[in-house]
């Protein structure tokens, strides 16, 4: 069975190919901030706006929008290793309190202060949101932690949202 990779370098071969990655690109990148899911983000940050909170997007255009709209800090992979670790320290010690990503704490970074996270828009996964959502699930005494995706209805965000969710699920019934 062929992968998306085997897709992708076969598409670029023609001018027709290359269009359709094109559109594929463009509503990938419409569906990752919507009106709605803007809305929506404002509407949640507010009530908690005393938690720690992880706000995750598809891409840095996204997380640098957030970060200046609602002045959060943003992590990326354009912001360097000192300053990333000085706005974590931060964020640790609370004095910042929401931090902005599109991909930089998917992975390695350990954040068990953490108690919300707000999903905007994921480009991967199962394992993406595993990782994700593994950032607010680290053991901690009394710890809760609530988790917000946002996605766009009537569009592929929705059933994709629908398999991450039932990996999580598997995952965890694996698990017990």
């Amino acid at each position: 069975m062929a992968g998306w990779a085997d897709f992708t370098r076969h598409a670029v071969q023609s001018a027709q190919g290359r269009r359709a990655l094109m559109a594929w690109r463009q509503m990938r990148s419409l569906l990752a901030f919507t009106t709605a899911k803007r809305h929506m983000l404002r509407s949640l940050l507010e009530p908690h706006r005393s938690a720690r909170m992880l706000v995750f997007t598809a891409d840095n255009d996204t997380a640098y929008r957030i970060a200046r709209a609602h002045l959060v800090m943003p992590l990326t992979c354009g912001i360097g290793r000192r300053e990333r670790d000085h706005a974590l320290d931060a964020f640790r010690r609370g004095s910042i309190r929401t931090l902005v990503s599109a991909r930089v704490l998917n992975e390695g970074v350990d954040v068990p202060d953490a108690d919300v996270a707000i999903v905007v828009g994921g480009a991967l996964g199962e394992r993406e949101h595993v990782q994700r959502v593994g950032r607010l699930l680290r053991p901690a005494e009394g710890k809760r932690a609530l988790v917000y995706e946002l996605v766009t209805r009537d569009t592929i965000e929705v059933s994709q949202a629908r398999r991450r969710r039932q990996g999580l699920v598997a995952r965890r019934s694996a698990q017990l």
